[in-house]
């Protein structure tokens, strides 16, 4: 029992000796990117059927920071511990209708923040001289996604949706909960929302000398929880259907926290995203 202990302490010296002894650096840089959302929006109401052109992947320009710290394993490996901060955009679109010519579409656009923390590993694949170096890496980590207030924006094509069976054709642009309808533009506020999840990274990193690098990385985020963006129970009620214009009836309390009009509602939460940047930066 004593000799094992004596073992214990004997490997826990060796390891705290070899990683004092290690290569250690501090990593920092700027990020520039395209984030790729992939949606999987939900309608209820009376146009959720009435698709006419539906959600797709939006691309948008992503800025950010990121810092490293880096340990050597050896001349070839290395391991570390990272963080990134990236500022992008949220945005899609839908639009409701009977056909391509008689159409409302919506465009729905957040700020958003994201935080990224993870682990990675890394080795060289190819030999360099002096100071360079090449190298490949893969981490796993964490990531949150605030999607700060954003807007809708809304564009009506010909009749719009009001020649939708069962919708109520409001004339001469007045406003119904706050938003503009007939030919107007409207921009509506809606509220902030949120995803948690992990992510996945692959990148390669390739130190121009000993404290300037470049660093190309693809993250696939995917999120596990999100807010509570959920479509009103009100949907489900037969009675309910016709959202207040057809049959005369008042709306829910909170339809409109996640409405595009008074006859559809939404939820976008939990967004796959999949994040291409390049990081210029420096090594300490």
């Amino acid at each position: 029992m004593i000799m094992k202990r004596k073992l214990l302490v004997l490997l826990a010296f060796i390891a705290m000796v070899q990683l004092a002894s290690a290569q250690v650096s501090f990593r920092m840089g700027l990020d520039a990117g395209a984030n790729l959302a992939m949606y999987k929006a939900e309608f209820a109401g009376l146009l959720k059927d009435y698709i006419v052109d539906d959600v797709k992947p939006a691309v948008s320009p992503s800025v950010g920071l990121n810092m490293a710290l880096d340990f050597g394993i050896d001349k070839k490996k290395s391991f570390g511990f990272y963080i990134d901060w990236q500022f992008t955009s949220t945005h899609w679109s839908v639009s409701f209708g009977e056909s391509g010519s008689d159409n409302t579409l919506y465009k729905v656009s957040h700020p958003t923040m994201n935080l990224m923390q993870g682990a990675y590993f890394a080795f060289d694949i190819k030999k360099m001289k002096r100071k360079k170096k090449l190298q490949a890496q893969f981490g796993v980590g964490a990531y949150e996604d605030i999607r700060l207030k954003g807007k809708i924006n809304e564009e009506e094509k010909g009749a719009g949706y009001s020649t939708v069976p069962g919708v109520v054709s409001i004339p001469g642009g007045s406003s119904i909960w706050g938003m503009a309808t007939g030919s107007d533009m409207m921009a509506a506020e809606i509220p902030m929302t949120y995803d948690i999840g992990i992510h996945a990274m692959a990148g390669i990193y390739y130190r121009l000398n000993q404290h300037f690098f470049v660093q190309g990385r693809l993250v696939y985020m995917l999120p596990l929880m999100g807010s509570a963006s959920t479509i009103d129970d009100a949907f489900d009620n037969p009675a309910a259907a016709g959202m207040g214009g057809a049959t005369g009836m008042s709306m829910p309390d909170n339809f409109n926290k996640n409405s595009l009009n008074p006859y559809v509602a939404y939820k976008n939460d939990k967004i796959n995203r999949l994040l291409l940047m390049v990081t210029v930066g420096m090594a300490f």
